[in-house]
């Protein structure tokens, strides 16, 4: 009789321990839970920016192939553009820089031979180059020696001389950049030049102006 009285009692008492275990535990697994889906979020979250950095680092670094491609591209232009310049350089170097008038001569034969510069027309550009040597261009004599200049005159940024180019005139000149500027500078070069240039509406291709600064 006691032990039917005692053992209810007891197995009471163990579904109540177990009921208790069995909530702490689930709290357990719970808060366990809830802790790996936090950590879960923190830990995607890093991998998001992670992800992102590489991203950027992978279109950072497509930038770069793309930069080099071009400058590699540059860098030929560049080579192809030295080739040709030492080419010039070289044939220029073959050309002379002076030349001693023979009997026979004249501005016009003189500028149309080969080695001089094969073309007529540039014999005002000899003339204006010797100024100090030709009073009047139709009149050269054997002996005298003449300065052939070579390139074109006046590319410098701020040159002292300006080769005449074909379309040019003075208020054209006058407002280049690497002249004046200024138009309406034009009759400083006029009065500079004189010599050479009778009017002011008339100058021409391959003459030779001087640019006072």
């Amino acid at each position: 009789f006691t032990l039917g009285l005692i053992l209810p009692g007891m197995l009471r008492a163990s579904d109540k321990v177990s009921e208790a275990l069995y909530t702490q535990g689930t709290a357990i697994v719970e808060k366990a839970i809830s802790d790996y889906k936090a950590k879960e979020v923190e830990y995607r979250k890093l991998y998001e920016e992670e992800m992102a950095k590489i991203e950027a680092l992978k279109g950072e670094i497509n930038r770069l192939h793309e930069e080099r491609a071009q400058a590699s591209g540059e860098l030929d232009t560049l080579n192809d553009d030295i080739r040709r310049l030492q080419r010039q350089l070289m044939k220029l170097s073959e050309m002379p820089t002076s030349y001693t008038v023979i009997k026979g001569d004249c501005l016009w034969v003189i500028a149309g031979y080969k080695k001089i510069y094969n073309n007529p027309y540039k014999w005002v550009k000899i003339y204006s180059a010797n100024r100090d040597k030709i009073k009047d261009p139709d009149l050269i004599y054997p002996q005298q020696v003449f300065k052939i200049p070579r390139g074109t005159i006046g590319e410098e940024p701020r040159p002292t001389q300006y080769e005449v180019m074909p379309g040019d005139f003075l208020w054209k000149i006058a407002g280049m950049d690497k002249i004046y500027g200024d138009s309406s500078k034009w009759p400083v070069i006029y009065q500079a030049n004189r010599d050479q240039i009778n009017d002011p509406n008339l100058i021409y291709p391959y003459q030779i102006l001087d640019i006072p600064r």
